[in-house]
């Protein structure tokens, strides 16, 4: 009893690896840009409000064929993406979220993603860096979390609540 309490306060008080840098995160784009924006045209392709590839479970991808199945497994080996979001069909703003990085336990946590939206930006909090929120510790907040950060060409990075 007394083991597993002390497990879950571990988690909750987040003794997890902290979110990478953004000079992390825009490296693994970089790096990958082929794949993520094909990845993110076979998203949109599929023209729907909305749709949500969860790569750690090979059944939502069903609606691939066999080649977008090993590009999505080959982006999940290579940059720790886990959730693949997105939609919006020709005349509504379209996105692409690609959940990387991961930092807490469950609701206590943060998330840094590589996104991509062909709209704008109006009402999101935008930012010049995300790495002063690496550190969750460092936010008092009773409202969900969300920033962004552009890094070109309709490429976004973004730190949120988990």
């Amino acid at each position: 009893m007394r083991l597993s309490a002390f497990l879950l306060l571990l988690g909750v008080a987040g003794c997890s690896p902290s979110l990478p840098s953004d000079s992390e995160v825009i490296g693994t784009l970089r790096a990958n840009r082929a794949d993520f924006e094909q990845a993110r045209d076979i998203v949109l392709g599929l023209e729907r409000q909305y749709v949500r590839l969860d790569l750690e479970d090979p059944s939502t991808l069903g609606a691939l064929d066999a080649g977008e199945r090993a590009l999505m497994e080959r982006l999940r080996e290579r940059t720790g993406a886990t959730v693949i979001q997105g939609g919006g069909r020709k005349g509504d703003e379209r996105y692409v979220d690609f959940a990387l990085f991961r930092w807490g336990f469950a609701f206590g946590g943060a998330m840094k993603s590589v996104s991509w939206r062909d709209g704008t930006m109006e009402g999101r909090r935008v930012l010049p860096s995300l790495d002063d929120t690496s550190d969750r510790r460092g936010f008092v907040t009773d409202t969900w979390f969300n920033a962004m950060r552009p890094i070109g060409g309709g490429w976004w990075m973004e730190v949120s609540d988990d």
